[in-house]
């Protein structure tokens, strides 16, 4: 599959019709920039989940290999629970 934010809003289409409706309360997916170049990167899938649930490390690394990312960063911002996946473009 392409490294796509369509691919990757379809992935995300589907990770919806699997789990509880409430789960995912947000996303976006912001471009990622290489800061000396100005060249574009990659994007990065940004969902801000509910804190009622817990989420293993298995389901976070399976939505990981599904969205084609390099690596996901938890974060917690104003009582907001975010994971970031970096989906970089193939070299």
């Amino acid at each position: 599959m392409a490294k796509t934010t369509d691919h990757a809003a379809e992935v995300l289409k589907q990770i919806k019709s699997e789990v509880n409706e409430d789960v995912i309360k947000d996303y976006h997916m912001p471009t990622l920039c290489n800061m000396e170049t100005g060249q574009d990167t990659g994007f990065a899938v940004i969902i801000t989940l509910n804190t009622k649930y817990g989420y293993t490390d298995a389901v976070l690394n399976d939505w990981k290999t599904r969205l084609e990312a390099d690596e996901f960063v938890i974060n917690v911002k104003r009582s907001q629970l975010q994971v970031k996946f970096n989906v970089r473009y193939d070299s």
